[in-house]
């Protein structure tokens, strides 16, 4: 979140705010990490905020945007070019923790399009590049379900590394309810009972996960930053919200 706070002589130092920017937090950083040599620390503050959710009509409105929403977002990637342009205005900044900010800043702006292919489609590769680990054939258990199942307890209790792989799919489903009821307990209080179309569709959004990641946050994510790489420009654009 865009939640920070530094001096007005920093902040003066620095150069102050740039207009047309989305990664306001990383950008303002950038400019004082280079203001000021390379010598630069954060410290942690307390700032509580509140974040609304992306509203519409109707659900493909709602989507449409959250969709809009990554797309703004994702055009903070345009900071990894802006650290690039700065290593090369200011040689006499120490290069190592230069580059290492450059890695830092890539990190968190190409893992919202790379996230959702390295956690779902990689989990998938040890199966992909060797189907021999795969515990056993889908076609049998389709075609005769109770000797195919009966196979795949067999071959778990052989080789325990299909094991381990489910074991680790079971836990990232884990976190995520972890992670869901962590939000719902710090968030403040509801204002009315959840309805049961609201139960519905929470309790439908779990399986519905990968799906609505790659829609809502992958694609716009990789969409935007083809097109600045591309050159073509961004127009900002603020969601609706509650």
């Amino acid at each position: 979140m865009s939640s920070y706070s530094l001096s007005l002589r920093l902040l003066d130092r620095s150069g102050y705010w740039d207009g047309d920017v989305i990664a306001d937090e990383w950008h303002m950083y950038i400019k004082a990490y280079f203001a000021n040599g390379g010598r630069i620390s954060l410290q942690p503050i307390m700032l509580p905020f509140i974040a609304d959710a992306t509203v519409g009509e109707n659900l493909l409105d709602e989507l449409r945007e959250r969709y809009l929403q990554t797309l703004r977002h994702s055009w903070g990637s345009k900071e990894i070019g802006y650290m690039i342009a700065k290593i090369i205005d200011h040689p006499e900044v120490p290069i190592l923790p230069s580059l290492r900010l450059l890695v830092r800043i890539s990190h968190d702006s190409l893992m919202a399009g790379a996230g959702w292919a390295i956690i779902t489609v990689g989990s998938q590769l040890p199966v992909l590049l060797h189907p021999s680990i795969a515990p056993a054939d889908i076609g049998e258990i389709l075609s005769n379900p109770a000797a195919g199942l009966q196979d795949a307890a067999s071959n778990l209790i052989a080789d325990p590394t299909w094991l381990i792989l489910i074991s680790a799919s079971l836990l990232v489903v884990i976190l995520a309810f972890v992670f869901w009821i962590l939000d719902v307990t710090v968030r403040p209080p509801r204002t009315h009972r959840m309805s049961l179309p609201e139960r519905f569709w929470t309790i439908l959004s779990f399986p519905l996960m990968p799906l609505l990641t790659l829609v809502v946050v992958a694609i716009p994510a990789v969409q935007a930053q083809t097109l600045l790489l591309l050159g073509v420009p961004l127009q900002f654009r603020v969601s609706k919200k509650v």
